[in-house]
């Protein structure tokens, strides 16, 4: 008597490409928000000119500014009345480690057939961007609430 255990390394390609492709949306969202708050705005066009390309097939996402004067409002450290320099590449630096992190375990849910479109409302608190952000600040959950049962 024998068994034969085939591995289709097409679905589980195909199960990790669609996760990581999610995460990385998510990521780049939660970036391109944090960008924006930070960004420079003096009439609103460099603001408004904020773009998002994702390439699902190679795993690359794009977080720009289609303005002009983007690279220099970037780059120059001018004094802003609102925004600061540097609006894009702060939020990726502070964040780099929580998006792999979160690419990873999206991952590893996936393989383990918890995708992102089927996980429930307890799963999706744990792989969302503000539980990543809690968890690299050192607070759970708990411990968040009850620090503000405290106040």
């Amino acid at each position: 008597m024998a068994f034969t255990v085939k591995f289709d390394k097409d679905i589980v390609n195909k199960l990790v490409n669609e996760s990581a492709a999610d995460a990385l949306e998510c990521a780049a969202f939660e970036i391109a928000e944090k960008s924006a708050d930070l960004c420079p705005v003096d009439t609103g066009n460099l603001k408004s000119s904020l773009y998002i390309l994702l390439d699902r097939e190679s795993l690359s996402v794009k977080i720009g500014y289609k303005a002009p004067h983007a690279w220099i409002q970037h780059e120059k450290h001018y004094k802003h009345k609102i925004g600061e320099w540097k609006y894009l590449e702060k939020p990726l630096d502070a964040n780099t480690a929580l998006i792999f992190q979160m690419v990873n375990d999206t991952i590893k849910a996936a393989l383990d057939g918890r995708s992102w479109k089927k996980l429930g409302a307890a799963d999706r608190e744990k792989y969302s961007w503000d539980n990543y952000k809690r968890v690299a600040k050192g607070q759970s959950k708990r411990n968040k609430r009850s620090h503000h049962k405290r106040q």
